[in-house]
């Protein structure tokens, strides 16, 4: 378990690994059902096909990937989201990260800010990658503004290469070296 807390406050934010039986799998079952929380992800499949085995075996197979980090995030006692730290690629030392807030009550108020700081912690510290990657639909405004929080920098645009919400929008990319995480607000 990863926690991060500011100066002397009490630790709110954790990050623990996310098991296939684990107790919250419903919850985030939920999540992955739910269009408000899937829609600028690009995996409307989520909506039209996935069942619950088809989710715990993604859980699995993140699990016993050597090249995958899949995390819970908590804020205090409650499940709020995941993170996840994929695609690592050991020689070059480079992944990528992507993130969820499923629950509605933690949008917009800095929970995804400060769980991407905190894998952004791991991966760089623990895991020892010297950049990390993400990536994000035009429209997805709030992943973009974590991104930029965080210190990435937008590094490129796949124009009109996803099909989103009835339309075709661009893909962002984001990056950042280990040099430039900031330490200090993480």
């Amino acid at each position: 378990m990863f926690e991060i807390a500011r100066g002397g406050e009490e630790v709110k934010l954790k990050l623990k690994e996310f098991l296939e039986q684990d107790k919250d799998f419903n919850r985030y079952y939920s999540w992955l059902r739910d269009y408000d929380t899937i829609r600028l992800i690009g995996r409307r499949e989520y909506l039209l096909s996935i069942d619950a085995e088809e989710a715990r075996e993604y859980i699995r197979s993140m699990n016993r990937s050597p090249n995958d980090c899949f995390l819970k995030i908590f804020y205090d006692r409650s499940f709020i989201g995941t993170l996840k730290i994929g695609h690592i690629n050991w020689e070059n030392r480079i992944a990528d990260m992507g993130i969820m807030i499923g629950s509605h009550e933690f949008r917009g108020k800095g929970a995804s800010v400060q769980a991407m700081r905190a894998g952004m912690s791991y991966a760089f510290d623990k895991l020892g990658m010297r950049r990390l990657t993400g990536g994000c639909a035009s429209e997805n405004v709030p992943m973009q503004k974590c991104f930029e929080r965080c210190g990435f920098t937008r590094e490129g645009c796949s124009r009109q290469s996803l099909f989103l919400e009835g339309k075709w929008q661009d893909h962002y990319q984001y990056g950042i070296l280990k040099e430039e995480f900031s330490k200090e607000e993480a």
